[in-house]
């Protein structure tokens, strides 16, 4: 549902309404933008084509360091798991994975033989040690963990006196 709210009689309407692609940027190679951007220094095509050309592998050896390094902390983080299909899973959890198509994570602990909490609270290990942020759909916001970690800490049955036996 579109949350603008339509003004019939309004001559802005809602700011998606207004909303133009940039055709050229869609299209333009990395060379025409160059050539474009640089037009009042008269740069020669040679010059624009071996700067693109620069400009391309200069980011594909910092993309290339990028994932190596996070390949690396992946591995670390594997490694230091006792249960190694156990982490797979709480890393896929962690990630948002479609591939889980759906499985619960009470139906992942069945199949491993843990409880539910031991896999959140390794997609939780996971998301903090790997830098990712719990905006999966398996995933609770850091703000909803609080809320239920309160909520369990003051109904909890040692706080209200009462004798589990």
């Amino acid at each position: 549902m579109n949350s603008c709210v339509r003004d019939l009689h309004s001559p802005q309407g809602c700011p998606s309404d207004s909303y133009t692609p940039d055709i050229a940027a869609e299209i333009d190679t990395l060379e025409d933008q160059l050539s474009e951007r640089f037009e009042h220094h008269k740069p020669s095509r040679k010059l624009i084509n071996e700067f693109a050309g620069w400009h391309r592998s200069e980011m594909e050896a910092a993309e290339t360091e990028g994932l190596s390094k996070t390949l690396a902390r992946v591995i670390v983080w594997l490694i230091k798991r006792d249960n190694a299909q156990m982490a797979a899973y709480c890393m896929a959890f962690a990630a948002g994975l479609d591939e889980l198509n759906g499985i619960s994570m009470t139906a992942v602990a069945e199949k491993l033989g843990v409880t539910r909490a031991a896999i959140s609270k390794g997609a939780n290990e996971c998301c903090d040690e790997l830098g990712l942020p719990r905006i999966t759909k398996y995933m609770r916001s850091e703000q909803a963990r609080e809320n239920c970690s309160a909520a369990q800490n003051k109904n909890h049955w040692r706080k209200n006196g009462i004798n589990k036996n």
